[in-house]
This record gives C-alpha cells, structure tokens and sequence, in this order.
C-alpha cells in the first residue's frame, strides 16, 4: 500500500537472490502550458526528486539516497502578426510622418516570456531609408509577465512603423515587409511576415498620350506587325510611374485584328497586365523631367480582303487605347486616348473563267 516497492519478490529460502534490482514507473501528468525555453540547456528547469526512506533492516547509501527526475516540456505556442496586410499613409494630417501600428499576437498558454526578433525588409517598390525608417532584430516580448507564477493565456504586442514623408510623385503605392523570426524551438511560427503598403500623399502628374492617333499596315511580309505607341508626363519624377492601359474594340477585334499587351508584349515590365512604367531609370538622386515611354502593340495578320482599296477607306478598322487614371496620376482630357487605324494589305484576284468564247451569230430559230 501507498508509495512502497517490493525488492526482490522471489526470494525465498531456498532461493537465495543476489545483487537484485527492481523498476517501477512514475507517471508525467500531460497539460497545453508552454513551461520551459525550447533551448537544450534549458529544458531540465521543471524537475521533482524521489527518495528511499531507511528503516531498520536495511541502509540507505546516502550518495544513492535520491533521484532526480527532469520533465522536458513538448508543449508550444503560436506566434504570428495580427493582419496579413497593412496601410501606412505616408503623412499625417499636420504633416508629421505617417506611422501605423503592427501587432503581433501569442496564441496558447505559458508560464514564461516569449521573444521574437523583428525586422523591416525591402520586398517591394519602397526604398529603405527613403519612403520608411527601417529597423533590424527589434525584440518583440510577448507575454513578459508569465512566470511559473502566472500563467498567461495569449498576448498581443504591437510596435509602430514610420512613413518618411517627401514630396517625391511615385507609385499610388509602395510596398515593404516586416518579418520576424524566433530561436525558441517550442514557439510554432504561423506568420512570419506581413506586407505593408504607403499610400502616398504627393501631387499628381500630368499623363498623356504622344499622338492622337497611329496608322499601321495590317502586317509586314506575312508576318505580325507592330505600332509604337508613346505617353508622357509633364514635370519632374524621382521614381518610376506604373499606369495601365485599356483597349477598346471598333471595327478591329481584340485577338483577331490585334493583340492586348498582356497577351502579346514585345517588351518587359516589371508589372503584370496592361500596364507600363514610366522613368524606369527615375531615382530620388536622379531627376527626370517630361519623361516619355513607349512601347509596341501588335497587329494580328490575316488573308481577309476588310477595306475599299481606295485610300480614302483606309482607316476603316480601328480600336482605340486608353489611359486609366488614378489618384496619382491626372491623365490629360484631350491625350487620354489614341485610336489605331489599321490598313488591310490582303487582296483577292479577279479574272474571266475562259480566255475565249464562241458566238454563234444566230440560234437556231
């Protein structure tokens, strides 16, 4: 009865038992509370001892009188940011730089702090230094108050992210990362990282088309032909502009008389769609002024006769293009489109059946 063992249970008279040993087990009781750090050297905090109790008929050698048994806690927490996304504008109402808010949030339950290290990174079009105050392996404690004491369930930290405010024309918007990371093997990372994105708050430039409009021949020897079309802006730009295009069907189809730039590009963009970038080259210590871009949109050829063949009719098969605004970007009215003409150069033959004919100068009757 109670916490006793029995030593040697087949010992008898008449068999004598020498050197014996005899193992119980103790049983761990199981729980979710994160106890102990992840790390090795750590692992052996939550411990209990056992001790033989001496009595008359045997001794207890005192250097092997107790046995110290170590838990290695298993148990985790999760840890990830608050929002997959965030919006920063980039100043504030009295001018002052934008900031916004980033939390991260503790899951589980645990009798000890939890730290993760925290760092901005340039995973998009803003610039370190220049569009955000950047830091690197910033601590982040979640739940500093848990002890062995105080068990806490879930936490949420929170930290700022600063906008650099400037009167610099970019992007509508410019994107960075947060990420963090942790060394504690018993913290589960969910979300390491959480996109932020600036709304900018700087003038608008002027965009516009270069032409009116394009004339171009259906195709060139058989083969696709193409229309370089240009825009401008006004003033001056220290980052790349990103806008898009639309196309408007007329008497030519899309895919049959002509191809979008998202189906068809001849050249590469750093952006997806029917979209281009203006002042590729545009950089916070490089200028440009009056930039202008172009790029080609490709004619479908085709073997069908479509236009009158006087010059006059010529133009036809049209679809135009168009210029999409944004806030950032102020498209001018008379520059907004540019419609594109396309001259058929197919033909058909014509010509008599026979080269000579017989006529009888009377019928028979």
């Amino acid at each position: 009865d109670g916490n006793s063992v029995i030593l040697g249970v087949n010992a008898a008279y008449n068999n004598t038992l020498t050197n014996v040993s005899q193992c119980f087990n103790i049983t761990i009781a199981p729980d979710t509370i994160l106890e102990l750090k992840g790390n090795e050297s750590d692992y052996m905090l939550e411990e209990f001892k056992i001790g033989l109790v001496q009595n008359p008929h045997f001794n207890v050698i005192p250097e092997r009188e107790n046995c110290t048994v170590f838990i290695k806690d298993n148990d985790y927490v999760s840890v990830s940011f608050e929002e997959e996304r965030y919006i920063l504008q980039e100043s504030n109402s009295d001018g002052t730089d934008g900031n916004v808010s980033v939390c991260i949030e503790l899951e589980g339950k645990t009798q000890r702090p939890v730290s993760v290290n925290v760092s901005t990174s340039q995973c998009g079009t803003a610039r370190d230094g220049e569009d955000y105050c950047p830091f690197d392996n910033m601590e982040i404690t979640l739940a500093p108050s848990a002890s062995p004491w105080n068990e806490v369930d879930g936490d949420t930290q929170c930290f700022n992210v600063f906008a650099k405010n400037d009167d610099v024309k970019e992007h509508l918007y410019e994107n960075l990362c947060v990420e963090f990371v942790g060394y504690d093997d018993c913290v589960y990372i969910e979300e390491p990282a959480t996109e932020i994105t600036i709304s900018e708050d700087d003038d608008v430039i002027d965009v516009g088309f270069t032409s009116e409009y394009h004339v171009v021949e259906e195709d060139d020897d058989c083969r696709p032909n193409t229309v370089e079309v240009c825009v401008n802006s006004t003033g001056q730009i220290e980052k790349p502009i990103t806008f898009y295009v639309i196309f408007y069907s007329g008497s030519a189809k899309e895919n049959e008389d002509f191809y979008t730039l998202e189906y068809y590009r001849y050249f590469e963009e750093a952006c997806e769609g029917n979209c281009v970038i203006l002042g590729n080259d545009a950089a916070h210590n490089n200028t440009l002024v009056d930039v202008s871009k172009c790029f080609n949109i490709t004619i479908a050829p085709d073997t069908i006769l479509e236009l009158k063949g006087n010059e006059s009719d010529y133009m036809l098969e049209e679809f135009k293009i168009g210029l999409v605004q944004n806030p950032h970007i102020n498209v001018v009215s008379d520059r907004e489109n540019c419609t594109i003409y396309i001259k058929d150069n197919d033909y058909v033959s014509v010509s008599f059946e026979e080269e000579r004919y017989i006529l009888q100068e009377s019928n028979s009757d």
